[in-house]
């Protein structure tokens, strides 16, 4: 099974605060996205995991084909796929209902 992890990284003198992307024992492909304070640490979170499943379905177009789910531990959150369900784009936002890449945007 895949888990994308997303790390919080705090401020340097020269970096606002980011959240980073990364497939856990996977790709090295990783994508960093500034801290969103407009929608808080799960909604940077999940774009910064959206972000990098996008990345990675560029050449293996399978990452795009199941619905998503995840949650926080501390700073960071973890993100699986979950193949049966089927999530309406009319739902109403939930923050742990799972979610697909393509068919919504991030909650704010």
């Amino acid at each position: 099974m895949t888990t994308v992890l997303v790390k919080y990284v705090g401020p340097t003198d020269t970096k606002p605060s980011r959240m980073v992307a990364s497939v856990v024992g996977g790709s090295k492909v990783k994508v960093t996205v500034p801290f969103d304070h407009a929608i808080g640490a799960y909604g940077t979170a999940r774009k910064a995991a959206c972000e990098l499943i996008r990345k990675l379905a560029k050449d293996c177009p399978s990452w795009l084909d199941s619905a998503w789910t995840g949650g926080g531990f501390g700073n960071d959150y973890a993100f699986m796929p979950v193949r049966a369900v089927n999530v309406q784009p009319d739902m109403v936002e939930h923050p742990h209902w799972p979610f697909q890449v393509d068919g919504f945007e991030v909650a704010s």
